[in-house]
């Protein structure tokens, strides 16, 4: 997800891992620019010809080329999947998601006070976001036969967030004055200081 003035919209598509009867495990480990490193957990076990189980676990953590701006990621999500091999199938997830990062709230690269290169980043001591979300799903189907199905799912989400943010700035109102009564051009808005 983005966030900032800056930042592109659009819709977040999540797809979790669930158990199945045909997946493989796997351990991914990987690292980057910036001290970027982090992995990936995945274990899918079949426990018999009716009972798979998966636990998906990822972590990682970044800084920024941008001074100060960096993020860590947490992500844990155990499932279960039961089949009579009768028609009727239930699977149950349980996801644990958390997102903590200090965004950067500096100007847009061509917008850059002279002097200051794009390496200075532009947030407080104290700035800091934390997205958390927990997803419990339930997924109970029957097949009464090729044609004809039958399928309940429920689900309990909780997100929040907490964040501390800092802007300094100087404010126009709509008259064209600052709060100081200085004459200003940009009614309406806050601009933002970068020094």
């Amino acid at each position: 997800m983005l966030y900032g003035r800056s930042s592109g919209g659009g819709i977040v598509n999540l797809v979790s891992k669930q158990a199945r009867f045909d997946a493989k495990s796997s351990v991914t480990l990987r690292g980057g620019s910036w001290e970027n490193y982090g992995g990936t957990l995945d274990i899918n076990k079949v426990i018999n010809n009716h009972v798979a189980v998966r636990l998906t676990a990822d972590r990682e953590q970044a800084d920024s080329f941008r001074s100060g701006i960096r993020n860590r990621n947490e992500m844990v999500s155990p499932s279960i999947l039961v089949d009579t091999r009768t028609g009727l199938r239930w699977s149950g997830q349980y996801t644990y998601d958390n997102i903590w990062r200090v965004p950067d709230r500096g100007p847009v690269y061509d917008q850059l006070p002279p002097g200051v290169s794009i390496r200075k980043g532009f947030a407080h001591p104290d700035d800091q976001v934390e997205d958390r979300l927990r997803v419990l799903r339930s997924d109970l189907s029957y097949d009464f036969n090729s044609a004809w199905s039958v399928r309940w799912v429920a689900s309990k989400r909780e997100a929040s967030q907490d964040f501390d943010h800092y802007f300094a700035g100087t404010y126009c109102n709509t008259a064209g004055q600052t709060t100081a009564g200085a004459a200003c051009a940009w009614r309406g808005q806050v601009r933002p200081n970068y020094a």
